[in-house]
């Protein structure tokens, strides 16, 4: 069981990691096949965290990641889940919803994460995320469908100047 939970979960934030995404998505995906339930996926990732990084160091970094998984978590609902899928990139896996309410929570995060500030020694910066949204359709074949266009919305929140949301259409 320790091994199991080692091995689906990121070792800094304490969240779940991007293999167990991937499993989670695709029982989803099974079940959106099986039953038609909406299903929505939000991908946001931090605007400019690498400039975080060599503005204030690692440890801010890291320290900033770890408040936003806490602030983000705690704007989801108990069936909802948080995974961190690459170093500043994270996935939210919202069932029994639909991209217009995908978009509500995305916003609610994203409102989150302004209130987060990197403030070492009194230099005071802002966070922000950038997130794009999709709902499991009937067009989709595999769970790289719904991914692709979650990263294309998010790829185009970022285009029109990040700090948003953008749904996939």
């Amino acid at each position: 069981m320790k091994l199991q939970q080692l091995s689906e979960t990121d070792s800094l934030t304490g969240i779940f990691n991007r293999r167990k995404f991937i499993e989670q998505l695709d029982k989803r995906f099974q079940k959106y096949k099986r039953y038609n339930r909406p299903t929505a996926l939000v991908i946001f990732d931090i605007d400019y965290f690498k400039q975080i990084n060599d503005d204030f160091g690692h440890s801010v970094g890291d320290d900033v990641l770890c408040r936003l998984t806490r602030d983000c978590a705690s704007q989801l609902r108990e069936v909802d889940s948080l995974y961190r899928i690459g170093g500043e990139e994270f996935a939210v896996i919202l069932p029994e919803t639909d991209a217009k309410d995908g978009c509500r929570q995305a916003e609610r995060m994203r409102q989150v994460s302004e209130q987060l500030r990197v403030d070492p020694g009194g230099a005071a910066g802002k966070v922000s995320i950038s997130a794009g949204v999709s709902e499991l359709i009937d067009m989709d074949v595999s769970i790289e469908d719904v991914m692709r266009q979650a990263d294309t919305a998010l790829y185009e929140a970022k285009g029109e100047g990040r700090n948003r949301v953008v749904v996939s259409c």
